[in-house]
């Protein structure tokens, strides 16, 4: 969907400005459609949905498409100009192009979830109060772990964005947690699906203990598949893999390393 924005807003500037002659007005047409994809983009965040300045990003790029296209089909401007609308059209679709080409990797590794090998993995994880990077060591499994920098507060942790969402056949989920030297810790492993309704008794938490050092943490997919109060969850459609440590009183260092899926 987030492909769509740049070559959406093109035909929608396209089709506003094509039999307009005068550029005062084009202007104007093109700077409320703009002004309106940043209204929409805004909204969104009070119906559930995120914001992202990327979109914002993909529809001024579509907007100038348009654009620059009536200038060579209206204005008989030089071919080259075709450029120009290509060019953006190019530039407005890189973030999601890149988000795609991680997605695909991720199927290639399949079951695994993160191995942290290739650095355009990270564009499958966000943080939450805290910083992310790749690092050398310690690993468990190849040569780079993932390293979490989590900063004193309520809900400090990190989220596997994009999931590849087919569960169903897998036994277990599995990862290895590094954490720094100090007193142990308490990790929760958050997991839903696509129709998770955001009530707590909905999904899978389950609070695990870190000490110092590797610790291996394992979870039995038929504990995810049976934690919804109400309903089974959708093995084949999971969503969200969460791992946050509540309360966190001081910063601390994790590394996670070699998350995958068992027994498929």
């Amino acid at each position: 969907m987030d492909l769509g924005h740049a070559p959406a807003f093109a035909g929608m500037t396209l089709l506003a400005i094509r039999r307009i002659e005068s550029h005062r007005v084009q202007i104007f047409i093109v700077i409320v459609i703009f002004a309106c994809s940043v209204a929409a983009e805004f909204l969104q965040s009070f119906v559930g949905r995120l914001s992202s300045w990327h979109d914002v990003w993909g529809n001024l790029c579509g907007v100038v498409a348009g654009w620059s296209l009536i200038e060579v089909l209206e204005r008989s401007r030089s071919r080259l100009w075709l450029f120009l609308p290509a060019c953006c059209l190019l530039v407005g679709a890189w973030s999601p192009l890149y988000d795609s080409s991680d997605m695909i990797l991720q199927a290639w590794q399949r079951p695994l979830l993160g191995s942290f090998e290739f650095a355009i993995e990270m564009q499958r994880w966000t943080v939450q109060e805290g910083r992310l990077k790749r690092a050398s060591e310690p690993v468990s499994h190849g040569s780079s772990s993932l390293c979490v920098e989590l900063q004193a507060a309520r809900y400090p942790g990190v989220t596997l964005r994009w999931p590849f969402r087919d569960w169903d056949r897998y036994q277990r989920l599995e990862m290895d947690v590094h954490l720094d030297s100090g007193e142990p810790v308490g990790l929760v492993v958050k997991v839903h699906d696509a129709t998770h309704n955001q009530d707590p008794d909905d999904r899978f938490d389950r609070l695990e203990t870190l000490n110092s050092g590797w610790n291996r943490i394992s979870v039995h997919l038929d504990d995810v598949r049976n934690s919804p109060k109400t309903r089974k969850m959708d093995m084949r459609a999971i969503t969200i893999l969460q791992l946050f440590t509540p309360d966190l009183r001081s910063p601390r260092t994790l590394h996670v390393d070699h998350v995958r899926l068992v027994g498929g």
